[in-house]
């Protein structure tokens, strides 16, 4: 695997402007884009998550530099002697976590069941294993506050212009526009509405609105809405966040068939 030309040219304004990149393999074909990343400054290892996001970009330079592109045994003795300090590799920051040390609702946990049913074509039920989602996806977030919660994000003073402004230079990048697949799980973050500049996943993205898939639970509705290109060669997602009960096993499992079905169709993988 070598570092396209656009990850490593929107890795050096990212390094400039100092904004967020994400985590995951920059060469898959499927993008997630979540709302914010959850991180306080309660404790020690809540700082160490934070100062590793503020590092992303940086952490990326260091790989592209040292030629460091894949998961190998030898990652966490690369990452260490070529970045000169521990760190959480960007490429896979869960590397070696096995799946049944997070709660059912947790966020990644729903990433690898997603990843097992796209991959797969089913859930795999062995949660004695590691995560693996990040050898496939590539995850960011539309909003570049890390906060703990979303309530706490959307209060912050600069949030709307904030947004805004990742939408239009990171989100508008030819690193982020060339992926065949993107999962908005961003819910009110990015949106669809009347006519013009309301139609943001369209503007933003090439697509219109195909359809949706709708669930009910005991609680609420859930959803996800399908958008295409003109010929089909590009999917986009918009639902909410992938975590809790947001994400059923019944929604995770029709939206993986969805992306499934989509790569074979159009021949993504060899």
């Amino acid at each position: 695997m070598k570092y396209s030309d656009s990850f490593t040219e929107i890795v050096n304004q990212g390094v400039k402007e100092k904004f967020y990149i994400g985590t995951g393999n920059p060469n898959s074909k499927v993008l997630i884009v979540g709302k914010e990343t959850a991180i306080s400054d309660t404790n020690m290892l809540e700082k160490q998550n934070k100062k590793n996001y503020e590092q992303n970009a940086f952490d990326w330079i260091r790989n592209i530099e040292n030629n460091i592109c894949e998961i190998t045994k030898n990652w966490i003795y690369e990452a260490y002697i070529n970045d000169g300090y521990a760190t959480n590799n960007p490429i896979f920051a869960f590397k070696g976590v096995k799946i049944n040390e997070h709660g059912e609702g947790q966020t990644w946990r729903k990433y690898q069941k997603l990843c097992d049913v796209i991959f797969n074509g089913e859930m795999v039920t062995d949660k004695d294993r590691p995560y693996d989602f990040q050898k496939h996806f590539f995850i960011t977030e539309m909003n570049d506050n890390p906060e703990k919660t979303t309530s706490k994000a959307q209060k912050e003073k600069d949030f709307k212009p904030k947004l805004k402004k990742r939408k239009d230079v990171f989100f508008k990048s030819d690193f982020i526009q060339n992926f065949p697949i993107i999962v908005l799980a961003c819910s009110n973050y990015i949106w669809n509405f009347g006519e013009g500049d309301d139609r943001q996943i369209d503007n933003l993205f090439g697509v219109k609105y195909s359809h949706n898939y709708t669930t009910t639970t005991t609680k609420s509705e859930k959803y996800f809405y399908v958008h295409y290109n003109e010929n089909k060669t590009k999917l986009v997602i918009h639902t909410n966040q992938l975590s809790g009960s947001n994400a059923s096993n019944e929604l995770l499992e029709n939206l993986g068939l969805l992306i499934r079905d989509f790569i074979k169709q159009n021949k993504l993988y060899s």
